[in-house]
């Protein structure tokens, strides 16, 4: 197939019933390419990654359970907030293992935020110290 003849668009498996969900789900669940998690939570992920827009395999990769909740890594995040089509701009300004800050920039605005998260913060809301990634990549985790 030469280049010109590819086609331009994805297609993309997506369950479009409750129990094609509950299918897939499982069997992503089992096959253990995305971690041990039961099929429920699988289920979970999937649903969670529906709502913002991730094909299954993207959901399965950057969701987490956390403390029994669908959690959405900040990568995660950060990809479907820059390929929303609202994100004129985002910027990371400053990256330690102390603190990150990220300028961004709406579509359509003049205005520029700017926010920034520290160790402060995150020890103050129990997170910095933990064993885990937290204590072995605080900047990533920051950022």
């Amino acid at each position: 197939m030469t280049a010109a003849s590819r086609p331009t668009t994805r297609t993309v498996l997506r369950p479009t019933t409750l129990e094609e969900a509950r299918d897939l789900a499982a069997s992503l669940a089992s096959s253990g390419l995305y971690g041990r998690m039961t099929p429920e939570q699988g289920l979970a992920i999937l649903l969670t990654g529906q709502e913002i827009g991730l094909a299954p395999a993207a959901a399965m990769r950057g969701i987490q359970i956390v403390n029994n909740r669908a959690f959405p890594t900040a990568d995660t995040l950060v990809a479907v907030v820059r390929a929303s089509g609202l994100c004129a701009s985002w910027q990371v300004t400053e990256s330690t293992p102390e603190r990150c800050t990220i300028r961004t920039q709406r579509v359509g605005s003049s205005h520029t935020d700017e926010c920034s998260w520290s160790m402060i913060e995150a020890k103050r809301a129990g997170l910095a110290g933990k064993q885990g990634p937290w204590t072995q990549y605080p900047a990533q985790m920051l950022r």
